[in-house]
């Protein structure tokens, strides 16, 4: 009973966001702020993650977690993230000038999440062209049944079996999937982690939150399950 009231309590607070965020843009200080007064969430100070062995994270000369927040409404150990990158991009040139390289600077948000939970190892990515392309000839893209949906928007990619990937990949969570883009999730050493390939906004960072306490349902009931 406990439990679903908790979840109950998240749901309405993510109803009334909808009619209260205005979509515009916003400073991260605003934004946080934001987050503070409609979730649950403390400064986490000292608190920082190493996040360069994450596939999904693009390896910037910079990359770094640099604000951490507790998320005290979970029952996973889960905190919000502040994450800072830099990397070369190619950019055209200037007066004439051919292509040049650049120092490209962009902060991120994310979420990760750990638990006790035996979980498979496992990435989901957006399924731009070049991925689908390069699947053709590696063939490392795994389908799941019954997801057309699902399997059409992501590349899903795991050492782990088909069947124990159905089990913990629910349709309640591959449906709440497809309704985003640039959505990037990785579960690596029972750690989840989750984010948008995006600038830090306040959209996504709502975003993630829901998206987190959802895993966290979905992995919860199927270990219930299983005893």
């Amino acid at each position: 009973m406990a439990t679903l009231v908790h979840n109950r309590s998240i749901a309405l607070t993510l109803c009334n966001i909808k009619k209260m965020t205005p979509e515009q843009n916003k400073s991260k200080k605003q934004i946080i702020y934001f987050l503070k007064k409609n979730f649950p969430m403390e400064a986490a100070k000292g608190v920082r993650f190493d996040l360069k062995e994450y596939s999904i994270i693009e390896k910037g000369k910079f990359l770094k977690n640099i604000y951490t927040w507790k998320l005290t409404e979970f029952d996973f150990h889960s905190y919000f993230l502040s994450i800072r990158n830099s990397y070369k991009e190619e950019v055209s040139g200037t007066g004439g000038e051919s292509m040049i390289m650049a120092d490209v600077e962009i902060k991120h948000n994310a979420v990760i999440m750990t638990t006790d939970f035996s979980l498979p190892e496992l990435t989901i990515r957006p399924a731009y062209f070049r991925e689908k392309f390069a699947n053709l000839f590696l063939s490392f893209d795994i389908k799941l049944n019954d997801r057309k949906s699902f399997n059409k928007k992501y590349i899903l990619e795991s050492s782990s079996n088909e069947s124990k990937l159905e089990k913990t990949l629910t349709h309640n969570l591959t449906n709440e999937l497809i309704k985003y883009d640039e959505f990037s999730l990785e579960f690596k050493n029972n750690t989840i982690l989750l984010l948008f390939n995006k600038e830090f906004n306040e959209k996504d960072s709502v975003n993630l939150i829901k998206i987190g306490k959802i895993i966290e349902t979905e992995i919860k009931n199927v270990a219930q399950h299983r005893l």
